[in-house]
């Protein structure tokens, strides 16, 4: 008994993570690809616009994706297949023989320490399926110098040149703007190409003298010509703009564009004017979202009034008053749906339904600017200067034209704000909701709203916190009222 006891002993071996049969590991990952499918649906579409969230509604700036680095899950230690990959060998092996596990293709770098061997086998796994590629500097406590991040991503490229037909996206986002990949007309060949992002975290409106030389890697400028990729969304800064953005050229050539982001461009002669700019853009059929951040452009021969885009949302970003002025005169936008401004001095606005003011630290008078606006819906973030005059001018009713101040107004997002009085804000909802049958126990889809306001959302605003009284109230006069107590409240 004691004889085979100790044998057993002998004979059995330690159990180890390799120790699972790999048939099982094999459905355990299936189980997992599943699980990271389905969660990548709550997720922007890298191939698809618009990618990091911009949409036709206010409800994601609730939470605003663009406040928040758009890459950072991809740069997570816990993203399927990268973190089962890094576990073994054995799981990496398994997970390798499966191409469509690594149809998203990113490729984390750090230029101190470049991975040529592994950012080769992440694309070699894909076999021949179409990918999405998303190549970023990793999160570093030491940061390398602009040449040695350059020569990094050169050497990227260079290794994703024979993949670079499968791309259906390719975001890259580098640390400085000197290392960004040129971009020009001689891109050629990407018949599946739908989306292209080319940005910098620390941006300059830098243009190096051998700019004109640079090889996309080589290997993108050396493919024939054929066929021009046919973009639906783009990012791009101002050190690939001048080179795309010229008459008849590759941005020009762009007719399914549906989103354009331009970044980072000083008001300069060699760059592109505005007159340029807005006739490309004028010629874009399907555009519907338009980005300027951190841009200006010199003015030439161009007419007020003289283009019209028919994009849906137009979003204002670190713009100074001359550039806006000169957008809204020498352009309309009669199909507008919704404008963001960030970090802008807002004096001027065309008409649109839904408007964003977000990080506006400059003192404006905002309900003189907003007296008059037809829109519906209004998010404002972090306006330091936020007052209670705001909601002395929308209770105001003038009895000769017979309506209110914003009069279709339905729908007020209150997010980051100083501490502001809920009496007053209570008097103007209450004014506003007159006319609601509160008496109808459908009066929250009975009711044409506007100027009743709809929907009240308070998040993170200096205000002590709300009783059950007021939260009543508000729930109780207002169809969809949210409350997000701030931080420093909760803990209290």
């Amino acid at each position: 008994m004691d004889h085979s006891s100790s044998s057993y002993d002998r004979d059995k071996s330690p159990t180890t993570i390799d120790s699972l049969p790999t048939e099982l590991l094999a459905l355990v990952f299936d189980d997992c690809f599943y699980d990271f499918q389905r969660d990548k649906e709550h997720e922007p579409d890298l191939a698809n616009p618009p990618w990091y969230g911009d949409g036709l509604t206010l409800t994601p700036w609730l939470n605003p994706i663009s406040s928040v680095d758009k890459l950072a899950r991809y740069k997570s230690t816990t993203r399927f297949p990268y973190s089962l990959a890094s576990v073994s060998r054995l799981w990496r092996a398994l997970l390798s023989t499966r191409p469509e596990y690594w149809q998203e293709a990113v490729l984390c770098y750090n230029p101190l320490m470049p991975d040529h061997r592994k950012w080769r086998a992440i694309l070699r796994w894909s076999g021949s399926l179409p990918i999405d590629v998303v190549i970023v500097i990793q999160d570093l406590q030491r940061l390398p110098t602009p040449e040695l991040e350059r020569c990094c991503v050169d050497e990227i490229m260079h290794i994703l040149s024979p993949h670079i037909h499968r791309c259906q996206s390719l975001n890259i986002e580098t640390n400085f703007a000197s290392a960004i990949p040129s971009i020009d007309d001689r891109i050629l060949d990407l018949p599946c190409l739908s989306s292209l992002s080319v940005t910098s975290i620390v941006s300059a409106d830098f243009y190096p003298s051998d700019l004109s030389d640079r090889a996309w890697a080589s290997a993108l400028l050396e493919l024939e010509r054929s066929s021009l990729p046919q973009l639906k969304c783009l990012e791009v800064e101002g050190i690939n703009l001048r080179s795309i953005c010229v008459p008849n050229g590759w941005l020009s050539q762009q007719l399914k564009l549906q989103h354009l982001v331009i970044l980072n461009h000083a008001r300069s002669s060699y760059g592109p004017s505005i007159d340029l700019i807005m006739q490309i853009l004028d010629s874009f059929p399907d555009l519907a979202r338009l980005k300027f951040a951190n841009v200006d452009f010199v003015r030439e021969n161009i007419s007020p009034g003289e283009f019209n885009l028919g994009i849906e949302e137009l979003f204002l970003e670190d713009l100074s008053p001359r550039f806006i002025h000169t957008l809204f005169s020498v352009c309309q936008f009669e199909n507008l749906e919704h404008i963001s401004f960030t970090r802008c001095f807002v004096e001027e606005f065309p008409p649109c339904d839904m408007m964003s003011l977000i990080d506006i630290k400059m003192k404006l008078d905002l309900a003189q600017i907003l007296r008059d606006w037809d829109g519906t819906h209004l998010f404002i973030k972090n306006f330091p200067h936020f007052s209670d005059d705001f909601f002395d001018m929308l209770r105001h009713y003038d009895e000769k034209l017979d309506e209110f101040n914003c009069n279709w107004l339905e729908g007020l997002y209150l997010r980051d704000l100083p501490p502001f009085s809920l009496k007053k804000l209570k008097k103007m909802i209450k004014r506003r909701n007159d006319y609601i049958w509160y008496d109808d126990p459908e009066w929250r889809t009975n009711t044409y709203f506007g100027p009743a306001i709809k929907i009240l959302h308070i998040q993170n605003c200096g205000l002590a916190d709300l009783t059950d009284k007021d939260i009543d109230w508000f729930t109780s006069h207002v169809a969809n009222f949210t409350y997000i107590r701030s931080p420093m409240t909760a803990e209290n």
